[in-house]
């Protein structure tokens, strides 16, 4: 294992990477110091000295007898014998959720309104949902009562009420109208939008019932609308381009906790 810190031989001490002391704490590897090294190296020099005065007393003939010749042998450190590893820089990676696009059952559990009308008519845009309010107001007045608002989130803390009008099966339906509501003289965007998922608030046998049933949301009073085919009426809140906006929109109402996505 590679210490935490090597001692050099200018007597510098090198700090191993953070990323490695996981590894020293699970090894239970000790540090080397400066300290460990110099005792190591006075043993040899100590045992070198003995080793040459004996060889002189031999040459000289004053080694006493009784003394008798030994022979040492220099040990080196067992630091000395094991090779220096490479420290062995691990990178820790990090791997990024891939966006996928939605499994075909997912879609399939979705509720599909019957006629499917995502389309409207876009008529004004505003940061404001008191503007939002007069400007659906003011189209009321005027005699365009298939108006409601909607949200569309442009940012993690900012959003757009959207004013529309209408519910087509086609865009051509779409802009067919807008070119009608233009040439009688309104004015506004008029755009057409494709706005898929809304959230539903009830079907009903008739409007009554279901204009009844709108008032059980106060909450979202500005932005719930009826929408009519043969058999029913249903009350919708909003219009939204994806299933994320509708469920963004969804969490910020209490009455629209345990409501229902579908495509109208």
């Amino acid at each position: 294992m590679v210490p935490e810190a090597i001692v050099s031989e200018f007597d510098t001490e090198t700090i191993v990477p953070d990323e490695l002391k996981d590894l020293q704490k699970q090894y239970n590897v000790q540090k080397q110091t400066i300290i460990d090294q110099a005792s190591s190296i006075d043993g040899l020099q100590e045992q070198y000295k003995e080793q040459k005065q004996t060889i002189i007393d031999l040459e000289k003939g004053t080694l006493p007898a009784s003394h008798g010749i030994q022979t040492k042998t220099i040990t080196p450190s067992p630091r000395d014998n094991v090779p220096v590893r490479p420290v062995n820089r691990q990178t820790m990676t990090t791997q990024v959720p891939i966006s996928r696009p939605l499994p075909v059952e997912d879609v399939a559990r979705i509720k599909r309104l019957i006629p499917s009308t995502p389309y409207s008519i876009r008529i004004a845009s505003t940061g404001s949902l008191i503007s939002a309010k007069n400007y659906t107001l003011s189209f009321v007045q005027e005699g365009l009562n298939d108006v409601f608002i909607t949200v569309e989130f442009t940012g993690p803390n900012s959003k757009q009420y959207i004013v529309c009008y209408g519910n087509y099966q086609r865009e051509s339906e779409a802009t067919q109208k807008l070119l009608e509501l233009q040439f009688l003289g309104f004015e506004g965007e008029f755009v057409p939008v494709n706005l898929p998922y809304s959230i539903l608030l009830g079907e009903y046998r008739n409007e009554d019932q279901a204009k009844s049933g709108q008032r059980n949301f106060t909450d979202v009073t500005d932005f719930a609308y009826l929408k009519s085919n043969q058999s029913a009426v249903v009350s919708l809140a909003g219009a939204f381009a994806s299933e994320d906006i509708a469920n963004l929109f969804m969490q910020q109402f209490i009455s629209l906790q345990d409501k229902q996505i579908v495509i109208r």
